[in-house]
């Protein structure tokens, strides 16, 4: 049995470091946008203070990345990893989104309220905030991506259910790693179901030829209990006689010991069960 394919975690390990080494402007800006995404999806904020809050590890390691060299950042642990920052000390976003800036932002919203899976047959993707997020349907639609939505526990869920579309998600946030992981899932999966399906096939056509050959069997069986065998004629007979010795034997098994096609061998094994004795 398959075990569940949890994307989430392999994607936040994926771009946990993400940018951290390129000191390219475009870069700079990028971390902004990304940043303001988790501003934008965070639990509890206000015009003051910047609060982030998770149980999970690979959020705040994000965070601490994209924040690193701000001050007044206070990270403490309790039941949860917690960040706060006064809103004034936040990296602020003065440049128009260009592409991406538009990809870090929509990183930035699934690193911080997303989560992903492929298990079996069900694809889905979502990202959930606390009230609708403009900005985010917007830099989704220019990217090309049509994230459905509805309402959960009071919180609204941007969703996408088509692989097609989580992996055009992924490619477009450079979770390039995780794409590699998924259509290797994917592949992994489809040949193990083209097995199923071929072992599926043998079965029922090793099912079919049995009884087929227990049908011409009992036909000669008749045949020979008739003393008719010597009167069919010697094409049938032949066949029959192979038939008989070799119970176990194909279609195409028969048509080769007779140097025949597989469609000729079938036509005489149907002629052999059609046939009847005129006495006339």
């Amino acid at each position: 049995m398959e075990n569940k394919v949890s994307i989430t975690e392999i994607v936040r390990d994926e771009l946990i470091s993400f940018g951290s080494d390129n000191q390219h402007s475009d870069i700079s800006v990028s971390k902004k946008w990304e940043i303001k995404a988790f501003t934008d999806f965070s639990k509890s904020n206000n015009d003051h203070t910047f609060y982030y809050n998770s149980r999970e590890i690979l959020k705040i390691r994000r965070l601490m990345v994209l924040l690193k060299g701000t001050e007044a950042i206070h990270f403490r642990k309790k039941t949860n990893f917690e960040i706060v920052i006064p809103a004034h000390l936040l990296p602020e976003v003065r440049d128009k989104p260009n592409k991406s800036g538009r990809r870090a932002y929509l990183r930035g919203a699934f690193l911080a309220s997303g989560n992903a899976n492929i298990n079996g047959g069900n694809y889905h993707l979502e990202v959930i905030a606390r009230e609708p997020k403009k900005l985010f349907e917007s830099f989704a639609r220019r990217s090309g991506l049509h994230f459905k939505s509805y309402i959960r526990r009071g919180k609204i869920v941007y969703y996408l259910n088509s692989i097609d579309d989580i992996i055009s998600f992924l490619t477009l946030i450079e979770a390039v790693d995780t794409v590699l992981y998924i259509y290797d899932t994917l592949l992994r999966r489809r040949v193990r179901n083209q097995t199923q399906v071929l072992v599926n096939y043998d079965l029922a056509n090793t099912g079919r030829s049995s009884r087929a050959a227990q049908k011409q069997l009992r036909k000669i069986e008749e045949l020979r209990t008739a003393h008719l065998l010597e009167k069919i004629p010697p094409s049938l007979r032949e066949i029959a006689e192979v038939r008989c010795n070799n119970p176990d034997y194909t279609l195409m098994d028969i048509a080769r010991a007779l140097n025949l096609t597989k469609s000729g061998a079938n036509n005489r094994l149907r002629r052999l069960l059609n046939w009847k004795y005129n006495q006339d």
